[in-house]
């Protein structure tokens, strides 16, 4: 499911963290499941660019547990992978399984 879609100059890489209010767990993307100290790596979720048009949706992960608030983190990816120094580029609310349809 597409959350959102931001607009950046093409080409660039970015990828997003996924973190749950209630206690601060982390969205690891490998073992599929919230953690409370996952590696970088295996939290930073791809984002990927619609084809040589600047934007990038975030896609939401199918097994990620609704019903709950969480904070979508997304990073500027500066390196060939995820790293602790990538700098924050935006963040936004994601209250999944909402009455709002997300």
């Amino acid at each position: 499911m597409i959350f959102t879609r931001f607009y950046r100059t093409s080409g660039r890489a970015f990828y997003y963290k996924l973190v749950r209010r209630d206690d601060n767990y982390i969205w690891d993307d490998v073992s599929k499941a919230l953690v409370e100290t996952p590696t970088w790596v295996n939290s930073a979720i791809a984002v990927t660019e619609i084809t040589d048009t600047g934007i990038y949706p975030i896609i939401i992960p199918d097994d990620l547990p609704n019903g709950v608030t969480y904070d979508v983190v997304v990073f500027i990816q500066k390196n060939a992978a995820p790293i602790v120094t990538d700098e924050v580029d935006s963040g936004y609310v994601l209250k999944y399984g909402s009455i709002f349809g997300f």
